[in-house]
């Protein structure tokens, strides 16, 4: 399955960008340049992500694809972490590492968690900085708030009804 992730785009996307290749050719002539001997075939339409997700993916094209999809686990696993701590913030929990372990233990028991963490996708990064525009806003921090949704919206167009939301509050600052 490590040739079926959604990390796959995202990893040539990024060769391309670093390498000047046109970066929205079809997923399979970027794979024959970089991983030829795996004969991906089934993937003939260009990349579904927008370019913001090859300056995310940046920090893989050192590595070879198979550890770059490891070290992607790693960083989503992560992102769980950060999310969940964000969310025992939003919640005014008081932060404990016992209590932070198991959120994250019975997150990975979770469906949705588990297919995002097997294909590879970048959900949970997005969740993480989802739970950190949920935390700055309800704590006034609109400019924050604001920075973190310009990251989500350059990423993926998935949080923008909390723009309209943030205008028609007149929270301007975080609008801008």
């Amino acid at each position: 399955w490590i040739y079926k992730k959604d990390v796959l785009s995202g990893y040539l996307l990024a060769k391309a960008m670093v390498t000047g290749v046109n970066p929205y050719l079809p997923l399979t002539e970027l794979a024959n340049l970089w991983l030829p001997a795996h004969n991906i075939t089934d993937l003939n339409h260009p990349t579904p992500h927008p370019f913001a997700i090859g300056w995310l993916c940046l920090p893989l094209v050192w590595f070879s694809y198979e550890t770059a999809a490891r070290v992607w686990l790693v960083f989503e696993l992560c992102c769980l972490g950060v999310a969940v701590a964000l969310f025992f913030r939003a919640l005014d929990l008081k932060f404990q590492w016992r209590h932070w372990a198991l959120a994250c233990f019975l997150a990975l028991g979770w469906v949705p968690v588990l297919d995002d963490l097997w294909l590879g996708q970048f959900s949970l990064c997005l969740l993480a900085l989802a739970m950190g525009v949920w935390v700055m806003l309800c704590e006034q921090k609109d400019w924050q708030g604001g920075l973190l949704l310009g990251v989500v919206l350059t990423l993926k167009l998935v949080g923008w009804p909390i723009v309209l939301f943030l205008a028609l509050r007149r929270r301007w600052r975080g609008v801008l």
